[in-house]
């Protein structure tokens, strides 16, 4: 089957309107490319404002020339390198540091009155070259080797983040949330008016998590005074007069009722972020949020990155907020997990040492989890584990039988001494609900590969870091010796202190 550059490429050599010998010799850039002159023009030239022929590039001369003498009064315009149209829609993506640009490539930069222009033209010479901290043109290119040809970050802001494709390296998430400040995270007040009614909403056909997010954020609003309830159906009345919180955005916006949304409501909507930023799932997201440049995140370094980004953006942290979904009393587990696995019994000791299960893991299997649990196979062995590592293939139901309720996780967890975290990729990211909401808050001592900074809990002192090709001694220290007792004996009092201190109010997120 012919792509529809086949077929352009066709009709533009047959018009007889293109001459590829004169459009590589007046734009050198066309030859150090390797691509084609044709395709060249289609993917990139044309919507540089370049010309395909010395006719077509005469005759617009001689229009210009006609406009000038209309207008001989009119200041003469700043010469740009790119249509203003395109120069604003890359603007628009907030990738684009005109700082950190100047900064980085201060001697290379030949157009310093035209920052994005210079970026966009200097591709074919120096495709190294990147907008800011966030974005890599070159990893952009290896993630999507079919994006010959066209500029990556053109190709992004034009296609790429409507179709999902994943946009941002682990190595440049990492670096760019690092250094994230989180001193510049939006209280909630700034998003939302407790004037107006708050109204959050997620598909009713997604992911049954995101269900419990919505319904849980808007119990958390309650709590702090915030007029607010969750619905799945919102009116027409409540689409044009409510603050309106959509929760995964990649999903509501895409495939729920978000996609027949008018526009200017999805331009007043706030976004609540749950997806790690080197995942295509993300790149979605982050699509919506452009929409209105409001967000919410419920991992705190993730507010901080879109804040840094130049986004309204708060945080609202996962509880066990008494009267939420989050919140659980000791009960026994489900049959959903009973009937596939022998559990011990659950004792709830008030000592971490007497809880039944030294190490508890529960996470989505994957290539780089399956490889690091084999890692540490011969430790895990000699120690009591509860271990629960599904495969999904789409969004999880609350009824599948892989998967493990939050009630069952507190429930598991409470009786832990351990959770341990292998990430699911490169990229550090803190898994708030994970780590904090299923570990921290209900005392099982996290120890995990490193994570970025929270700003609100430390490692060695509400959690254990380690690489994971030192987990193995890390866990054999821990569970078996008396000063690795006595490690985790700490770290456990330093959570329920923490949890004690949030559930009282004292250090209650706003």
């Amino acid at each position: 089957m012919r792509s529809f550059y086949d077929e352009a490429q066709k009709n533009l050599i047959n018009s007889g309107l293109f001459d590829p010998d004169w459009y590589s010799a007046t734009y050198p850039d066309v030859g150090m490319s390797g691509v084609p002159p044709h395709e060249h023009f289609l993917r990139i030239g044309r919507r540089l404002g370049r010309h395909g022929s010395l006719a077509a590039a005469t005759a617009y001369s001689g229009e210009r020339s006609e406009q000038a003498q209309v207008v001989v009064e009119a200041p003469k315009p700043e010469t740009s390198l790119i249509p203003e149209d395109l120069s604003s829609l890359i603007r628009r993506s907030r990738l684009f540091d005109e700082q950190w640009y100047s900064n980085t490539y201060r001697s290379l930069i030949r157009h310093r009155s035209d920052l994005v222009g210079d970026y966009i033209t200097a591709f074919e010479a120096d495709s190294n070259r990147d907008p800011g901290p966030l974005f890599s043109t070159s990893d952009y290119l290896e993630f999507n080797p079919d994006v010959r040809g066209m500029h990556p970050l053109l190709h992004l802001v034009e296609h790429g983040m409507a179709e999902g494709r994943p946009a941002f390296s682990a190595r440049k998430v990492n670096d760019f949330l690092r250094r994230a400040d989180h001193g510049k995270v939006a209280p909630l007040a700034d998003l939302i008016s407790k004037d107006r009614h708050t109204t959050v909403v997620s598909w009713k056909d997604g992911n049954f998590f995101f269900g419990e997010i919505g319904a849980y954020a808007a119990t958390y609003l309650q709590s702090l005074g915030f007029p607010a309830e969750y619905d799945t159906k919102p009116s027409r009345g409540t689409l044009a007069s409510d603050n309106l919180i959509v929760v995964a955005p990649h999903e509501f916006c895409v495939y729920g009722p978000g996609k027949d949304w008018p526009a200017e409501v999805l331009a007043r909507a706030v976004y609540l972020n749950t997806e790690q930023w080197q995942t295509s799932w993300f790149t979605l997201t982050y699509n919506a949020a452009l929409k209105s440049g409001k967000m919410l995140d419920m991992n705190p370094t993730s507010a901080a990155g879109f804040a840094e980004l130049g986004f309204t953006c708060g945080f609202v942290p996962l509880l066990p907020l008494e009267g939420s979904c989050f919140s659980h009393e000791d009960k026994p587990l489900s049959s959903s997990i009973t009937r596939g696995k022998w559990v011990k019994d659950l004792s709830y000791p008030d000592e971490l040492k007497d809880r039944p299960y030294d190490l508890l893991f529960v996470g989505v299997q994957n290539k780089r989890r399956a490889e690091g649990i084999a890692s540490l196979a011969h430790v895990l062995q000699a120690y009591d584990c509860f271990m629960h590592i599904p495969v999904f293939g789409g969004p999880v139901r609350a009824n599948d039988p892989d998967m493990v309720s939050n009630s069952d996780l507190s429930q598991l967890a409470r009786n832990s001494k351990i959770l341990l975290n292998i990430h699911q990729g490169e990229a550090e990211y803190f898994e708030w609900h994970r780590l904090f909401l299923s570990g921290i808050m209900e005392g099982a001592v996290v120890v995990t590969e490193p994570c970025l900074p929270t700003g609100i809990v430390f490692p060695d002192e509400h959690y254990i870091e380690a690489e994971l090709e030192d987990m193995p001694s890390l866990l054999d220290h821990l569970l078996g010796t008396e000063e690795g007792h006595q490690k985790l004996s700490r770290i456990h009092q330093n959570c329920l202190e923490l949890r004690s201190e949030i559930l009282s109010g004292g250090k209650l997120f706003k």
